[in-house]
Formats: structure tokens, C-alpha cells, sequence
């Protein structure tokens, strides 16, 4: 079961009072449930280097690392590794966990082990540099997105470990090579699973999809962008990079029936109108029925009557 905070505030005075029988035994019965709270790991790394105790914290975290590798739950043994570095950068010890928690995280990668290299991970001077490094190595390998404030989006089409360098195509003329520092200062990273990612690496199999599964694209660019966007916004991230002006008209105009059917999507009318994931279902039908109540203006009543009109001609009020 999860640790609660009595018994997390229980270990920490055990290690600010010096009591190390008890701090361990403690310790070793909490193996079977390694602690994961990233916060409490860095008071403890706090209490314990006060001391100049840093063998008995490498030990603990090892030990605590090792468990939630082993109960499959890697990226656990990270966050509290990086807790831990924070606090004290060279707690070089800890070493061996953290690369085994890294393989074991991003083993399928075929950049890993190579970032492992350059980073200086398996001898490192302060493994809480070495790791930072791995991650934005690992940030920068070919293929990832990245967001420039003139230059819009861009992808990693090349990188150079020993130059600590990532070069980035924004569209189809700009090619701009940036250091590490660089790409920390004026870049952002677009996560993986994010809609525009996907957008920007392959906007052909973004377009598939949407022709097939509009619904599901919809949502999930909703949700990437906070839960609720312009209908507007929504038209710029895939026009012109996945359908043309025409091609979007046509294509809105159909998933905009698909979207009103499911009862987690709020669809608002106009082309102004925004897009946003309900926390409560709502049926199609009883979605009419409240634009109907909600219009107050004669212009907005004449809107939702037009829109419940073209919906229930098209069929989706009765299937839905």
C-alpha cells in the first residue's frame, strides 16, 4: 500500500535524530513497498548528507531503487534517483542503480545505450550532471519535435553526441543546428504522444486516421491543449499540414455530426465555437434541446434551431 505521510515523517526523524538501527530496520521492512514520494527522498538526501552520511543514503536508494525496478516500475527508481541528485549531485554511488533503472525504462531504444555513453553515465564526475545530460540526449534523438517562438515547429532530422549538437527542420527550407544550451533556451519540446508531434512526423498518417476515426483525433488534440479549444485553433494545427482549406471544410463538417454523438464531447456551434471534453456525459439529443434553452439572443435561437434542424436531418438525432 502507499505510504502515508506519518510514516514517511516517522523515517525522516528517525534519520534527523540519528537513530540508523532503527532508520534501517524500518527501512528494510518497507522493501516489500519502496517508497515512490520523490519529495520525501530529497529531505531524507537533505537529513542524511548533514551528517556526511552519503554511503548509508546511496545504500538506502539503491535499495528502494532496485525494488521498484524490480516490481516493473523503472521510471519510479528514476524520479526518486533524480530526488536524491538534487539535493547532492555527486552522490556517484548511486550509479549502477540508476543505469539499470534507465535500461530498464528505455532498453527498447536504440539510442540508449549510446546516450548512456556520452553522457558520461557509467563514469561520471557528478552523476546529477551525467543524468541530465541522458535525458536531453535522449529529448533530442532523431525524430523528436521541438517548437521554435519564429520558426514554428521542426523535427530532429540529426544528431551528434560528441558534438552535443541536434539539428532541427522547420518545414520545408529552414535547417538550424543548435547546441544542448541552445536547445534548452529557445526551443520546447512537443511530447511524443502529443497531436502536433504526430502532425509534424508524419501528417499523412494523421490524415488516415482522421478520415477514419475523426472522433478519436478530435479528442485527442482536446486534450493535449488543455480540454477545451477554439474551433479555430483547432483549424490551424491541421491546415495546411494535414488537409488543404477545402479539404478541412468537408472533413469538419462530417466529424462535427460524429463528435455531437459522443457524450464527452461539447461542440459548440459557429465557426468560433469551442471544442471541449465534458466531465459529465451528455447525450446528442439532450445537447439540442439545452442549446435550444441556453440561446438568449434571437440571433443565437435562429443559430441553434438551424443547427438542430441540419443535425436531425442528417440523422444522427435518431441514432443518437
Amino acid at each position: 500500500m502507499p505510504e502515508t505521510a506519518e510514516q514517511l515523517s516517522t523515517l525522516l526523524e528517525q534519520a534527523k535524530k540519528k537513530q540508523w538501527a532503527a532508520l534501517e530496520a524500518a527501512w528494510l521492512e518497507r522493501v516489500a513497498e519502496p517508497v515512490a514520494d520523490a519529495a520525501f527522498f530529497g529531505a531524507l538526501a537533505q537529513a542524511l548528507i548533514k551528517f556526511h552520511e552519503e554511503p548509508r543514503l546511496e545504500e538506502m536508494v539503491s535499495l528502494h531503487a532496485a525494488a521498484h525496478i524490480d516490481a516493473g516500475r523503472p521510471l519510479d527508481a528514476v524520479r526518486i534517483i533524480r530526488a536524491v541528485l538534487k539535493v547532492k549531485g555527486e552522490l556517484n554511488g548511486l550509479a549502477p542503480a540508476l543505469i539499470r533503472a534507465l535500461e530498464a525504462a528505455y532498453g527498447d531504444r536504440p539510442s540508449t545505450a549510446g546516450c548512456l555513453r556520452a553522457a558520461g553515465l557509467t563514469e561520471p564526475a557528478s552523476l546529477g550532471k551525467a543524468l541530465g545530460l541522458f535525458e536531453l540526449m535522449m529529448m533530442t534523438v532523431e525524430g523528436s519535435v521541438f517548437r521554435h517562438k519564429t520558426w514554428g515547429l521542426g523535427i530532429v532530422v540529426a544528431q551528434d553526441l560528441a558534438a552535443r549538437t541536434a539539428t532541427v527542420q522547420f518545414g520545408g527550407t529552414r535547417r538550424q543546428t543548435f547546441n544542448f544550451p541552445g536547445i534548452r533556451e529557445f526551443l520546447e519540446r512537443i511530447p511524443p504522444s502529443h497531436i502536433l508531434a504526430e502532425i509534424t512526423r508524419n501528417p499523412e498518417g494523421v490524415r488516415e486516421r482522421a478520415q477514419r476515426d475523426p472522433v478519436s483525433v478530435v479528442r485527442q488534440a482536446v486534450e493535449n491543449l488543455g480540454r477545451r479549444v477554439k474551433q479555430s485553433d483547432l483549424k490551424s494545427m491541421f491546415v495546411p499540414a494535414v488537409f488543404t482549406p477545402a479539404q478541412w471544410s468537408r472533413w469538419w463538417t462530417a466529424a462535427k455530426d460524429r463528435l455531437r454523438l459522443d457524450p464527452m464531447m461539447e461542440v459548440g456551434l459557429g465557426a468560433h465555437g469551442e471544442i471541449a471534453l465534458r466531465e459529465t456525459p451528455r447525450s446528442a439529443a439532450d445537447d439540442v434541446l439545452a442549446r435550444l434553452r441556453e440561446a438568449t439572443t434571437p440571433h443565437a435561437r435562429q443559430q441553434a434551431v438551424r443547427e438542430a434542424i441540419r443535425f436531425a436531418k442528417s440523422g444522427a438525432l435518431a441514432s443518437g
